[in-house]
């Protein structure tokens, strides 16, 4: 990511990674950190499908985390996971929802889990379950220290001089003081800015509607509804989108009847049956935030977010497809 530099003779943009701390260390990189290994008291479940992998990380500020499903039921998760927490010394806090800048929220959680905690290690439950098939997200990370300073890096730098060599930047909301190479700034917009740009203008998106992508994309929508279809060159592939759709009633319902068309269309919920066709959940905040991942046989990619962290709980939905869009024809 190149940033803003702000308040010099000319425009300037750096590098994130060619900014430096004062004693040399990288400003905005956790490069060296180390990567967090699994703690030992966390294990799975028994015959459970792992369907978005943890990874690594080595950001202490974001949590590494994994979906998961399994034939089952809710109650024996949690069960699971709590005799987890008694192995690794966690306290279990009840009706904590935590948001994904991984603070604790008033509102409480409208689906199975929990959150836990001890003075090294967060852990996060969050479970949905749908018929005979659970699924639940986990995500675990290290506590920090009070003392521990973010390596987030700002929408823009100040410029603060430049001296043997070195050009003085400083953070605008903290006064932190950092360093770059004064070679390492350019006063033009780095090329990948400007190439987004142009790409970003050739994907302008254009109504479509809904009714004409696949039956499996519908949810029951009303056939006059509208979303919106891009076509990138660049990645030779086509797609549409509804975004922030509004609906009455309670998101474990709307989240359901989507499942059940999913499920009647053919789709497998484990993954096992027909990994090729299938979907799977993710769960976050408490339930107020769950995600569906679809995938066909074909090649197309759906996706259904629900959401009830604001007063009126709303739905999105993308679909993807290679190619250049309906009927072989550039949208």
């Amino acid at each position: 990511m190149n940033i803003e530099v702000r308040g010099g003779p000319k425009p300037l943009w750096v590098n994130e990674f060619a900014c430096y701390l004062p004693d040399g260390e990288m400003a905005f990189s956790y490069s060296k950190h180390p990567e967090l290994p699994k703690p030992t008291w966390l294990r799975v479940p028994e015959g459970s499908q792992l369907r978005e992998p943890a990874g690594s990380s080595k950001n202490p500020e974001r949590p590494i985390f994994e979906s998961r499903s399994m034939r089952g039921d809710a109650e024996s998760i949690v069960a699971f996971y709590q005799d987890c927490m008694d192995c690794g010394g966690l306290n279990r806090i009840e009706n904590t929802a935590v948001d994904r800048a991984l603070k604790k929220i008033r509102v409480s959680r409208i689906e199975p889990g929990f959150y836990a905690e001890s003075s090294e290690y967060y852990f996060i439950l969050d479970i949905f379950q749908h018929k005979e098939t659970v699924f639940w997200t986990v995500e675990y990370g290290q506590k920090l220290p009070p003392s521990f300073r973010s390596k987030k890096e700002p929408k823009y730098l100040l410029y603060g001089g430049e001296e043997n060599g070195r050009v003085i930047l400083r953070k605008p909301d903290s006064g932190d003081e950092y360093w770059a190479p004064a070679e390492a700034l350019t006063d033009s917009k780095p090329r990948f800015v400007l190439g987004a740009k142009r790409e970003r203008e050739r994907e302008k998106e254009v109504p479509i509607l809904w009714s004409l992508l696949p039956s499996w994309m519908q949810f029951e929508l009303p056939p006059e509804t509208m979303g919106t279809a891009t076509f990138s060159p660049t990645r030779a592939h086509w797609a549409a989108g509804i975004s922030c759709m509004k609906f009455e009633g309670s998101l474990h319902d709307k989240l359901e009847a989507c499942l059940n068309h999913l499920d009647q269309q053919g789709f497998d919920g484990t993954g096992v049956e027909q990994p090729d066709r299938s979907y799977f959940l993710t769960c976050f905040e408490g339930g107020r935030h769950m995600g569906v991942d679809i995938k066909t046989e074909i090649g197309e990619t759906g996706y259904i977010s629900v959401v009830s962290t604001l007063d009126t709980p709303s739905v999105y939905l993308h679909y993807l497809a290679p190619g250049t869009g309906l009927s072989g024809k550039n949208l």
